[in-house]
């Protein structure tokens, strides 16, 4: 990807080179891109979930995101539709942190009229 500056392809071959995250190092900002790191590994790990439970358990998002008063029509528990719908809001929540990071990045390197597109409303 753009960040770590390289992907590995569909037979598994791995393609590199410079990334955002070496610009940022280079140019002095070496805590943004920690941050910034952090937080695309945080968006993974809140997606995997939510792949993981749809593909193992078969629970489909919109099951995940039903009210707890839909959820009770299908024998489904309060405290389990909590959770489902917690891991959706982890999800959301992780990306509400990498739109922080990456506008904290981009003002680092003199970027400061970024417009997040109202993405805080979530």
């Amino acid at each position: 990807n753009i960040f770590n500056g390289g992907y590995k392809t569909v037979a598994g071959k791995t393609v590199g080179g410079y990334g955002l995250k070496n610009y940022l190092v280079d140019t002095g900002n070496k805590e943004a891109a920690d941050k910034l790191a952090t937080d695309f590994a945080n968006v993974e790990a809140a997606f995997k979930v939510i792949v993981e439970k749809a593909e193992k358990e078969g629970i489909k998002v919109d099951q995940m995101i039903a009210t707890v008063g839909q959820a009770s029509k299908h024998s489904i528990s309060a405290e389990e539709q909590n959770k489902r719908r917690g891991w959706i809001e982890s999800s959301i929540t992780s990306l509400q942190q990498l739109t922080d990071g990456i506008e904290n990045a981009a003002k680092a390197v003199g970027i400061d009229n970024l417009d997040a597109d109202a993405g805080s409303q979530f």
